[in-house]
């Protein structure tokens, strides 16, 4: 059952997972919503469901590379990837993430409705 609020969109970024014993990973978005993403890479055996991790999704704005980065939570491992709930997301370039959904949105005002129906559900964007 999927018990998402959001619509996935296919939008494919660059992403940084960064765990709390200061393990790094790399890879690919294979979807992304306004609450979380799906990332494909090998998994390494040390991530299990539940763990926290800060994900950097690396986007090419009109002023240069930004990374927009999110505090998330590891929601289930599967051999081709690891998907993620956000949590919280770092507000330096959250218009950037807005703006990279808007643009992969194969429907704009469906995307509009979900953040009607759903305001201040989610993550928070944090300031810092």
């Amino acid at each position: 059952m999927d018990n998402r609020k959001y619509t996935r969109l296919a939008i494919d970024v660059v992403v940084e997972l960064r765990f709390g014993d200061g393990g790094h990973l790399y890879g690919e978005t294979a979807d992304i919503s306004l609450d979380g993403a799906f990332v494909e890479l090998t998994p390494p055996d040390s991530i299990r469901a539940g763990d926290d991790c800060r994900l950097d999704l690396i986007i090419k704005t009109e002023e240069g590379w930004v990374r927009v980065a999110f505090t998330s939570t590891v929601a289930h491992i599967r051999p081709g990837g690891i998907g993620l709930r956000f949590d919280a997301a770092h507000a330096a370039h959250h218009e950037s993430f807005l703006r990279l959904l808007i643009e992969g949105a194969p429907d704009i005002d469906c995307l509009l409705e979900e953040l009607s129906r759903h305001p201040g559900e989610g993550f928070r964007f944090d300031g810092t």
